[in-house]
Order: C-alpha cells, then structure tokens, then sequence
C-alpha cells in the first residue's frame, strides 16, 4: 500500500469518526428537545380545556312566568289481550318568585299556580278544558289533575340543587279538609287522589325545574357527573342514579343532557284512570332524556323531556301492562319585576 493510499484510509476513517460523534451529539441533544415539545403540547391541551360554572338561580324580587305542558300516550294490556288507549294533554302556566336572598345556601321560592288547560281522548270521546270553561267535575282523571290548581306553596331548595321541602298555608288547610272534614265524606281512593295531587313528589315533578341535576363544581364541555334522578309518569314515581352531561355553550346558553337508561319504579298503591280500586305497582321501567337549557345568570329557559315506561300492574290476581310514552316541556315565557 502506498502512501497516498495510507493517507486516503486514514481521512476516511477520521470522516467516519467525527460524523458518528456529531450525529451521535446531536441525536442526544434533539430527543430531549422533541420530548420537551411534546410535554408543552400536553400542557397546552390542558390549559385550553374550559370548565364553566353552570347553576340555576332565581333573581331576587322577580316573577318568572313558566308554562308547562305534558302530552301522555298510554295502551293498558289486559290479560286476555284486549286494550284500551288514552291520550292526554294538560298544561299549567305558573309563576316563581325569589322574595328573599338564600339563607345559609338554602333558597325560598314562593310558587303559584295560576290557571291550566286540559284535553283527554279516549276513542270518539273528547273531553276539553280551557281557562275559563266549566270544569268537568265528575270526571275524575280531570279532578286529580286539577288539583294543583290555585295553590300557593313554598318550595325550598338545599344548596346541592334539590327540593328540601315543600309547604305552605294553603296546602296545609287542604289537608286538613281532607282528613279531618273529609273522612266521612270521601273513599279512601279519593282521599289519596288530592293528597296525592299536593304531595312533595308530585308538585316536584311539576314544578322543580332543574330536579338536582345542575353541576355542584365547574365542568367543561362533553364532562359528565352522576345525580339521583325522580319522575313521575302516569302516576308513578319513577327514580335512579343517571347521567348528566354538558352538551354544549352557544350565545349564552348552556344544555345539560340527562339519559336515563333505567329508570326502578316504586312498587306502591297507586291510582290509575278508569279503575274503581287501588291498582299495585309490580314492576317495571321506564328510559328517555332530559334536556335543560340555562344561560349564565342562571335562568332557566327551557327544559324538554322526553320518556317511554312499562310498567306491570295488578288488582289482587289480574295483572295488566301499561306502555307509556311522554313529552314535557317548561318554557320560561318572561321575566316581570314590579
């Protein structure tokens, strides 16, 4: 081997050694840079995830004017396998008034009921009730939801969002007629049909709005939190742990989201349209969503229901299945302070 070939290996070998040092020195300076990227990338997405603070709340000295309206479909199956179908309609225009700031996070609201609209169809049969009709008292699927009506009551809510109690001075003397100067005058049935329609879970079902589902913390968009859930659907108290969501924010407005996917009914005596007696509860279910919408004051300006139940009832052996589908809804139609 001659010298210049000497040479000419040596440089070589020298090319090869400098570039595995600076390759090597930069390889280990750019994967702790490419590393340091991506833990800022993570802590970019982390700092752009927005948590919102969603509540209700009703403005002090305030009226606000709510309506209600409720469109039930049930087919009762008897055990011969004939049926019978009715639909009904009611709707009640209320108002809620905060007179008072909340004490110790309990808030006060003051409900009245101030007037309803009615319509049931069962075949050819129509039965209609407008504001200022005649009421149909001897029908009685019209008497047990008219009961509400007029009333005035407080409804005070926990500082968790749910209804600690309800009462007030006229629902106090409406019992007291129904079981003191009622008790020879009405059947046990009837008894039950108005305590039913002033009970704690029934006027809830009407009139509590948000039902303890907003969030007690901030939440972002699509988070979701598990809450207890109550519902009355044809005269059953429906209830289960469900799970709420944060749907969306769009020009001021949040949605929360509740599905419901199995609803446990309360396996009690109950009333039910056309039945002389009290009817059981067996079993059952029922499953839909429940849509609100509030803005950042806290104002609720609609909520939107919608359900389908099964539920297995029975008198003494006689077992019969209701299949129930329902819509509600609660729009807020203003805000009045005088």
């Amino acid at each position: 081997m001659g010298r210049n070939d000497t040479r000419s290996l040596v440089a070589l070998l020298l090319l090869i050694i400098f570039t595995y040092i600076f390759v090597g020195t930069d390889f280990a300076f750019c994967a702790p840079k490419a590393s340091a990227q991506k833990e800022e990338k993570k802590d970019e997405e982390k700092k752009e995830v927005v948590k919102y603070n969603v509540f209700a709340k009703y403005p002090l000295k305030v009226y606000n004017k709510y309506k209600f309206t409720e469109d039930t479909k049930v087919v009762r199956r008897f055990s011969d396998s004939s049926t019978k179908e009715y639909t009904r309609s009611q709707t009640f225009f209320f108002t809620i008034f905060a007179a008072n700031a909340p004490e110790d996070g309990f808030q006060t609201l003051e409900v009245t009921v101030d007037s309803m609209q009615y319509k049931f169809v069962e075949g050819d049969a129509i039965i209609e009730v407008n504001f200022d009709d005649l009421p149909p008292t001897s029908f009685s699927d019209f008497v047990a939801c008219n009961v509400p009506l007029g009333k005035e009551f407080e409804m005070t809510y926990s500082p968790y969002g749910e209804v600690a109690k309800i009462e007030g001075e006229k629902l106090d003397k409406l019992t007291e007629l129904i079981t003191v100067k009622g008790k020879n005058s009405m059947d046990t049935l009837q008894k039950y049909m108005w305590m039913r329609g002033i009970s704690y879970e029934h006027l809830t079902f009407l009139f509590d709005l948000q039902k303890g589902i907003v969030p007690q913390e901030p939440v972002a968009i699509d988070s979701s939190w598990k809450t207890n859930f109550a519902l009355e659907i044809e005269g059953v108290d429906f209830s289960d742990t469900v799970k709420n969501t944060l749907k969306s924010y769009d020009a001021g407005i949040f949605e929360i989201e509740v599905k419901a996917e199995k609803l446990h009914p309360f396996l009690t005596p109950i009333r039910m349209y056309n039945v002389s007696e009290f009817v059981h509860v067996d079993s059952g279910m029922a499953y839909g969503t429940y849509k609100m919408k509030v803005n950042t004051s806290g104002s609720i300006k609609n909520v939107e229901g919608d359900f389908n139940a099964d539920v297995v009832t029975s008198i003494k052996k006689e077992k019969f299945i209701h299949n129930i589908s329902v819509k509600m809804n609660w729009e807020l139609l203003g805000q009045y302070k005088w």
